[in-house]
């Protein structure tokens, strides 16, 4: 029992110093010392075994102390890891290495051409698209410390399962066995949200910030939550599903089973839905409906169609609601919205705003969060995909030795 207090002590340690080094960029031992209240004694240990494991580094920086001596703090080395970034959207895979500071050093996407693709079919993508990345990237296989995948949809992490896939209707794929035992490189999986929510967390918009929350709209509505300076993954790693809170019991049907939802009203596949039926009753003449696509969608609106317009402005005032309705929950800093196109710009986002400011309770409306509205950046998935695996390199060496298979 004493020896597994110890352990335990040990990767807490190992953990805090290496987020402490992270978050200051470079620090001296007497300030982690200070900062982290730990004993010079075990201080010294556990930085001297990063050192060794290539994990930090040590710098020299041009000012000095009152003794004179040149200061000698640590940071992050960047060389110190690499990490495979794997994000599965609709119609593509990003693909990209990342290192130990979440830099991505090589990327690219590999096109899904079909509406749909079974387990066994998207996993010989995956793998595919793993390998030519390593191989392009010049990085011998050993360098490799894990791959980490960001799937659209619920997902349980620890066991690496899907327990559903709304783009292809999967249920409880266990992704992670079946990539890991092709590749023979440890492997993690996670929702796409919570990934590019750890990687705002700790190298984007939501760095410092302890409590925050990350909104996608993609095919329907996810989110991630940080609160305390943790990642709340719920349970069984399935919190998040913020499109599939309903709003109307009486409204169009999700697919999720439930009507008016979230994600019926703002989604992707819901605003194509709606297009599709104002194309259907002869209200929008300009594409046949085999050619509508959101980009034509987005440029009708924006030239002022009336109808497609009151499609996005009564999604942006779903969203506002229900964005009122988290704030109230959870009362975060700072909300990061992200979506392809930034879905219309302010055609959806100025009744999002208004939506919010008319749910919101006069004595909550000061402690309105700031929202930051981001475009779609395919690298940010990459990375937070790739922070699965550093996640576990702060935690433990371990992973980077792959037992075989």
């Amino acid at each position: 029992m004493a020896i597994l207090e110890r352990s335990y002590i040990r990767t807490y340690n190992r953990y805090k110093i290496l987020n402490s080094i992270r978050k200051a960029g470079m620090i001296s031992r007497v300030d982690l010392s200070r900062e982290l209240s730990l004993s010079q004694a075990s201080l010294t240990y556990i930085t001297a075994e990063l050192l060794q494991e290539g994990l930090i580094i040590e710098k020299q920086t041009a000012g000095t102390y009152q003794t004179g001596r040149k200061p000698i703090l640590l940071a992050l080395n960047p060389e110190g890891a690499y990490a495979v970034g794997v994000n599965v959207e609709m119609r593509k895979i990003d693909v990209g290495i990342i290192n130990f500071l979440a830099d991505v050093v090589t990327s690219f996407a590999v096109p899904l051409e079909k509406d749909f693709y079974s387990p066994e079919e998207l996993v010989a993508k995956i793998v595919e698209s793993i390998s030519l990345c390593i191989q392009k990237s010049g990085y011998p296989k050993k360098k490799i410390s894990g791959v980490g995948i960001g799937i659209p949809g619920l997902t349980d992490p620890k066991a690496g399962i899907i327990k559903f896939m709304q783009t292809y209707r999967w249920e409880d794929v266990n992704l992670k066995d079946m990539i890991q035992k092709r590749i023979n490189i440890t492997t993690f999986i996670d929702d796409d949200a919570k990934n590019v929510t750890m990687a705002e967390h700790w190298f984007g918009d939501g760095k410092g910030i302890d409590n925050f929350i990350v909104i996608l709209i993609e095919n329907g509505v996810v989110a991630g939550f940080v609160s305390n300076d943790q990642l709340i993954q719920g349970d069984l790693g399935l919190a998040g599903a913020f499109g599939h809170m309903s709003v109307d019991p009486q409204g169009p049907l999700c697919v999720c089973g439930k009507r008016g939802c979230i994600g019926a009203y703002v989604g992707i596949n819901a605003i194509m839905r709606d297009t599709l039926n104002i194309a259907f009753n002869e209200l929008w003449y300009k594409f046949s409906k085999n050619e509508i696509s959101m980009n034509n969608i987005i440029d009708e609106a924006k030239k002022g169609n009336h109808e497609l317009r009151k499609v996005f402005e009564r999604a942006g005032e779903v969203l506002g609601f229900g964005i009122s309705q988290l704030i109230v929950l959870m009362n975060p800093k700072k909300i990061i919205i992200t979506a392809i196109d930034v879905l219309a710009d302010n055609i959806i986002f100025d009744p999002m705003f208004d939506s919010i400011n008319r749910n919101l309770a006069d004595h909550l409306r000061e402690y309105r969060p700031e929202i930051l509205i981001k475009k779609w950046d395919s690298e940010a998935f990459i990375r937070g995909a790739g922070t699965l695996v550093l996640q576990e390199i702060y935690k433990s060496q371990t992973i980077k030795n792959v037992p075989p298979l």
